[in-house]
């Protein structure tokens, strides 16, 4: 009795954790996805940045140049 109750629990958790395990290395797999849409968005953001930054300092120096 003792031995059936010992394997249905140990059955039950490994189903768990094999379920879970596949979820886990779904989501590690979309990570590189994930992390270079997230480094696209931070590029796009600076290069917006620094454009702007380069307008406004151009904007300052043309008095200056003419």
């Amino acid at each position: 009795m003792m031995d059936r109750f010992i394997l249905n629990f140990v059955d039950r958790n490994v189903f768990w954790f094999s379920e879970n395990i596949s979820w886990f290395q779904e989501n590690v797999a979309q990570f590189p996805k994930n992390f270079s849409w997230f480094q696209k968005m931070c590029l796009s953001s600076l290069e917006k940045y620094l454009w702007k930054l380069e307008n406004s300092f151009a904007k300052l120096l043309i008095p200056f140049i003419i």
